[in-house]
């Protein structure tokens, strides 16, 4: 999906035993991925993070905190 599609991003942190939060990254791919890796830096074992984007047509986007950056590291290596 192109950059310019997206409308907003979350980020839902689920820690083990504790209400789910959301975060708001800087809004850019960029800022998605800082944010991941700074939460997955600092959580506890066991934490998900789950991905949502807000498109230009109001769909609801969501997608696993680790296999978004797998995909990224994937496409950016060389």
């Amino acid at each position: 999906m192109m950059p310019d599609t997206i409308k907003k991003h979350w980020i839902i942190v689920r820690e083990p035993g504790k209400v789910p939060s959301k975060k708001m990254p800087e809004q850019s791919h960029d800022g998605v991925i800082k944010m991941l890796r700074e939460l997955f830096e600092c959580r506890q074992a066991g934490t998900d993070l789950t991905v949502c984007e807000l498109t230009w047509n109001d769909d609801l986007w969501v997608s696993d905190g680790r296999e978004a950056l797998t995909i990224h590291d994937a496409m950016t290596s060389p």
